[in-house]
């Protein structure tokens, strides 16, 4: 099972939604988040290696995290080498690397993708995606803001149109 995870720090709103879909999938985890300036690797590592004996599963996401700092750590390499099979890893970081070996990246999706994922059971031709994103000014969060009241206003799953 592959349980490292690696999130560009300039993808993280996009990705935010696939973080999510990997808490539903882990959702019987203990989730713990971490800021990686506020907490030194001693205490990520801690969190890592610490068996909890009511639920020993663990999803952690590591915010704001410096690579070089990170990758010079010997006890943080030695743990990637050796990874806690009952654990979910998530690293934001500066800066991918190839010594984040073991490590997969979350993807980047476009804004097309995005918005389909939010349409759940609606439907939306390309002409309207593109038109909500233009009236948003391009701006993903405020389009996803946007596509959340037309569907409230909706009411009812089906398709969304120009004219809504």
């Amino acid at each position: 099972m592959n349980n490292l995870y690696l999130i560009k720090k300039d993808d993280y709103l996009i990705d935010s939604k696939s973080i999510d879909d990997l808490r539903k999938k882990y959702s019987s985890y203990t989730y713990i988040k971490i800021d990686y300036e506020e907490d030194k690797i001693k205490d990520i590592l801690y969190h890592l290696d610490v068996y909890d004996l009511l639920n020993p599963n663990k999803f952690i996401l590591v915010r704001g995290v410096i690579s070089s700092s990170l990758l010079e750590s010997k006890d943080f390499l030695k743990y990637i080498d050796n990874p806690n099979p009952d654990h979910i890893l998530i690293l934001e970081v500066d800066r991918l690397s190839k010594k984040y070996k073991g490590f997969k990246t979350l993807e980047k999706k476009n804004d097309y993708e995005v918005i389909d994922d939010a349409l759940g059971s609606y439907k939306m031709d390309y002409k309207t995606r593109s038109e909500l994103l233009k009236c948003s000014d391009n701006n993903l969060i405020l389009a996803l803001k946007s596509l959340e009241n037309i569907k409230a206003y909706k009411n009812k799953a089906g398709i969304i149109t120009l004219d809504d």
